[in-house]
């Protein structure tokens, strides 16, 4: 969330404008009615100006909400009294946060992703927003957030829009040599993944919520939303098969001896 956003974020709002959003956002309000094709430009440029207000204002508060929620479920993983009879943090996350409050995984996990930048003000997980925050935990390899350069890359993540932050970390060897370059991903499938897949890229809402009709960007989207998530299950899958191990080699040995 570029500096300039996070300025109109905390510009006061006057009584009438709050008025004039209420107003605007009333239920059973028809948007042509409240907004119509006929509007004097003074009126326009003040409904626009409280509309983006609202807006950068909700965009602002869904991000430190994030970091909370994140915080939240960090140290609930890291308690067993917060996590009671629940055999994994996968349990306890799925009956106790995703089930209970209806939050879905991907935000779960994408919050924690947040908590691998410790000490940071409020301000500055609000001022860089979620997108440029996927970024930078992409640029940046887990450990090293307190390095210079690292420090350096939070703060252009706190003023550049997206794609000129891509730029720039690009522009600083942050991303792997030719990950830029054009490449063509070749997945073989059947006919009715095929179809499932085509479906799924132009879907409106998959396209809105990537911010692209590209798949290639969708599907960057989609990787950066599960990867914590994936990771975190697949650590716990690959604890628990090295657990059961050794019991089942004893098992497999007490038979030999059996027989």
């Amino acid at each position: 969330m570029p500096n300039k956003l996070v300025a109109l974020a905390k510009r006061k709002t006057s009584e009438d404008d709050q008025k004039l959003f209420l107003e605007m956002a009333k239920p059973g309000g028809k948007i042509e009615v409240v907004i119509p094709n006929e509007i004097d430009p003074k009126e326009w440029k003040r409904s626009i100006n409280v509309t983006c207000q609202v807006l950068a204002r909700a965009q602002s508060q869904e991000q430190v909400t994030l970091v909370v929620l994140g915080r939240l479920l960090m140290v609930a993983k890291n308690s067993p009294e917060i996590m009671g009879q629940h055999a994994s943090f996968e349990e306890f996350l799925n009956a106790d946060v995703i089930e209970a409050y209806g939050v879905s995984r991907s935000t779960c996990f994408e919050a924690m992703g947040l908590c691998r930048w410790p000490g940071l003000e409020t301000r500055q997980f609000e001022s860089v927003g979620r997108r440029n925050f996927r970024l930078l935990n992409q640029a940046i390899p887990k450990g090293e957030e307190t390095k210079s350069y690292a420090k350096t890359a939070l703060q252009k993540a706190s003023e550049l829009p997206e794609e000129e932050f891509r730029e720039f970390c690009e522009e600083k060897g942050y991303f792997s040599k030719g990950e830029t370059v054009g490449m063509t991903l070749r997945i073989p499938m059947n006919k009715k993944q095929y179809k499932a897949a085509t479906k799924f890229f132009a879907d409106p809402e998959i396209v809105a919520a990537a911010g692209s009709e590209k798949m290639s960007d969708i599907l960057d989207a989609m990787m950066s939303e599960v990867e914590i998530e994936w990771r975190h299950r697949g650590a716990e899958i690959i604890t628990e098969s090295a657990e059961a191990a050794p019991a089942e080699e004893a098992d497999e040995k007490l038979e030999e001896v059996v027989e």
